[in-house]
């Protein structure tokens, strides 16, 4: 072998190494990504799951279900509450919105966060508060919740006693399975 095929045989290997090399870093950015949108994916369901368990205490139920019933005892406190609820939640859909355009955020996801802000604002008790403190949010808050949020919510009279209304389904689907 002389020198000369020395030669291309070592920019051949070169190039082999290089093409391994680029293939490897590849591979890395897309693990990569994989990670950062796993983890991406685990603090928005926490923060979600964060904001389930401080809104499950009973005073907070009961105040939040004033609130949207628009019932005549609603405090002063009863809306301190649903305005931090609120806030919560704005901020919770501006992120993921942002996560969604950003292409790190998949269309079921954002669905997912839409209907259940879509459900709390069903109610002519949360739609009046939005009325009330809207003013208290940027122009983009203001636009993104006004555009997917309020304008979208099929408006509906809450049920007065969700226990009845359980109750009643218990009834209708144990007649079901008996029948």
């Amino acid at each position: 072998m002389s020198l000369e095929d020395l030669y291309y045989f070592s920019q051949i290997l070169a190039a082999i190494a290089i093409v391994a090399s680029l293939v490897f870093v590849g591979l890395q950015i897309h693990q990569s990504d994989k990670t950062q949108r796993a983890i991406m994916h685990q603090a928005r369901i926490q923060r979600s799951m964060d904001m389930l368990m401080s809104s499950s205490d009973a005073h907070f139920v009961d105040a939040m279900g004033r609130v949207m019933t628009a019932d005549a005892s609603t405090s002063a406190t009863d809306l301190g509450q649903a305005a931090a609820l609120q806030r919560a939640m704005v901020l919770n859909l501006e992120d993921v919105v942002w996560q969604h355009k950003a292409g790190l955020l998949d269309d079921e996801s954002l669905e997912n966060v839409l209907h259940a802000s879509r459900a709390r604002f069903a109610s002519p008790g949360m739609r009046a508060f939005w009325q009330m403190t809207r003013k208290g949010y940027g122009r983009h808050q203001i636009e993104m919740m006004e555009k997917l949020v309020i304008t979208a919510v099929p408006t509906h009279e809450p049920t007065a006693d969700t226990v009845a209304t359980w109750r009643a389904l218990i009834a209708q689907l144990t007649t079901a399975r008996v029948g």
